[in-house]
């Protein structure tokens, strides 16, 4: 693995990403000198060696599977948008909404190799995900880290998305998790499934 692979796993550890965000953020900390198109075929080279999945979204924002043809799309739309800006035009508040819509999380070899560069750390975060065909039960900290937790697994299974209307929540005091942690103060968030097609 060289620098790049390097950046894009230790981006992802901390959650999914679009790829405008992830491009940004190589750029401006000098981390990429290809253009946009150039990064997104090293992209698919790593999901091809299982290092990342990539799920795109549809114009209702639920992600999906992302074919050959959204991706030739896509690859062509970031290239006409990002390659064009330079390093001071490419800010967070820049590239924080990606219209083209694909997005990015470990896939089985990259979770791999960051268990194995955390290996022996003590998890900063305590929460647990319970998912069942038709709904999630999320319980964490902070509404932030349920709601991270709960993209990254919308993005390892392209097949479900969330019912909006669905969503409940609850403040936890207290709690003991499975994995025998505790939990003093936190959330828990219960959300339905809904089955969504491929995206064209």
């Amino acid at each position: 693995m060289d620098d790049f692979e390097t950046a894009i796993l230790e981006l992802l550890a901390n959650g999914p990403s679009s790829f405008a965000a992830l491009y940004g953020y190589l750029a401006r900390n000098s981390l990429i000198f290809q253009d946009a198109g150039a990064a997104f075929d090293r992209l698919l080279d790593m999901e091809q060696r299982g290092l990342v999945l990539i799920r795109a979204t549809d114009d209702h924002g639920k992600l999906g599977s992302a074919n050959a043809a959204f991706r030739k799309r896509a690859r062509t739309e970031y290239e006409e948008w990002l390659t064009k800006l330079d390093t001071t035009q490419l800010t967070p508040e820049a590239v924080a909404l990606d219209e083209v819509g694909l997005w990015f999380a470990p896939g089985p070899q990259g979770q791999t190799l960051i268990a194995s560069w955390h290996q022996g750390e003590a998890p900063d975060e305590t929460w647990e995900l319970d998912a069942t065909p038709g709904s999630i039960v999320i319980r964490a900290p902070t509404e932030a880290i349920a709601m991270r937790e709960l993209n990254a697994w919308l993005l390892h299974h392209p097949d479900r998305t969330i019912d909006p209307d669905s969503r409940t929540e609850k403040p936890l005091k207290d709690v003991t998790l499975r994995s025998r942690r505790a939990l003093e103060d936190g959330i828990q968030i219960c959300v339905a499934l809904q089955e969504v097609g491929p995206t064209d």
